[in-house]
């Protein structure tokens, strides 16, 4: 019998927010302006490593940059600027993501 090891690959989301302003709304002489909110979620949540996860982003403006830091150590390519990217996890371990926006 052949031994095998499963190595699984946890995610933990976190998100930043850089406040910059978007203006949303114009009533009258009132301007009121809403800061865009980062949200995101992915699939799958847990998994055996080497892993690829697909990233959902979720916020609250279209009209934001977006930067991706997916918390992984091992690879040169632990970031991206797409709106919906994703990323192969190579190693076992938690790995904590950041999305942070800003118009």
């Amino acid at each position: 019998m052949k031994n095998t090891k499963q190595f699984f690959v946890l995610l933990f989301a976190t998100l930043i927010i850089f406040i910059s302003t978007s203006v949303s709304e114009l009533k009258g002489d009132i301007v009121f302006v809403y800061p865009p909110k980062a949200k995101f979620s992915f699939s799958p949540q847990i998994g055996v490593a080497p892993l690829t996860v697909q990233f959902f982003n979720r916020s609250s403006s279209t009209d934001t940059s977006f930067f991706w830091d997916f918390g992984d150590p091992f690879t040169d390519e632990g970031s991206s600027t797409e709106t919906h990217p994703s990323h192969t996890y190579n190693k076992s371990g938690t790995y904590y993501v950041k999305l942070m926006c800003a118009t």
